[in-house]
């Protein structure tokens, strides 16, 4: 049985279909950094894109404000709060391009706000002489962390409505925390051993934001605990039969 739900499914898909498209036009743009951290005090930050490729390359940069479904699937909305500049760039063979990511509003005072930075690569020319050939546009979502003003930012991942059925365990992570958290491995105890859930079930989740929500099915019958880890050296243990 698969440890995957229908969005998770289709998120591991979507995140391989975005390797693959990195993979094939990582000899063209170079993009740094691939997460930005601003403090409350910070203003801005720079993002570099560089055109390895020998042809000119035109960027476009748009910002999203970033927040999460019940099901933890992302959900992108525009935002007057933070700005990309310039939008849209043609960078020499060879050369780089520095873009400011300036924020215009002010950051928030208890709760970390999260933003994404989209950076689209515009079609070039067509093929020479109509002929047939793939014109592949490649798109970098890189993650945007505003720090609030007056609480330290850290998140706190809970568990709720636990289900079970013959074939799995159904639970729902909760970040009730104040800032996201960025999962590096679950694991789960089954009668008394701890094992970590595949790869692509974790990459699934990758980021659960403040307040968000995450339902996992977990493929093993009797599991009596959770164990979240996440990259930043957070733990979160809880006892998952006591909740059903």
């Amino acid at each position: 049985m698969s440890s995957l739900t229908g969005w998770g499914r289709a998120a591991a898909a979507a995140l391989l279909l975005l390797l693959l498209a990195a993979r094939a036009s990582a000899a063209s743009l170079d993009v740094n950094p691939v997460r930005i951290d601003l403090a409350p005090a910070a203003r801005s930050a720079e993002l570099t894109l560089t055109n390895m490729s020998n042809e000119p390359l035109s960027v476009q940069v748009d910002v999203r404000e970033w927040s999460q479904d019940f099901d933890g699937a992302e959900q992108l909305t525009d935002t007057r709060a933070l700005l990309a500049v310039p939008p849209i760039v043609t960078i020499p063979p060879g050369e780089h391009q520095v873009v400011r990511i300036g924020q215009l509003g002010a950051p928030a005072e208890d709760v970390e706000k999260t933003f994404r930075v989209l950076v689209t690569e515009l079609a070039g020319a067509p093929a020479a002489h109509g002929s047939p050939g793939l014109n592949m546009r490649l798109r970098l979502s890189i993650p945007v962390f505003v720090a609030p003003t007056s609480r330290r930012a850290a998140a706190d991942i809970a568990v709720e409505d636990v289900a079970s059925t013959g074939d799995f365990t159904r639970v729902t992570l909760h970040n009730t925390g104040n800032a996201h958290a960025k999962i590096e491995r679950i694991d789960v105890r089954d009668d008394g051993e701890w094992s970590a859930l595949p790869v692509e079930t974790v990459s699934s989740l990758r980021y659960l934001l403040p307040d968000a929500r995450a339902r996992l099915a977990l493929p093993e019958q009797h599991v009596t605990a959770i164990r979240i880890k996440a990259e930043d050296g957070g733990e979160w243990e809880h006892a998952v039969s006591a909740l059903r």
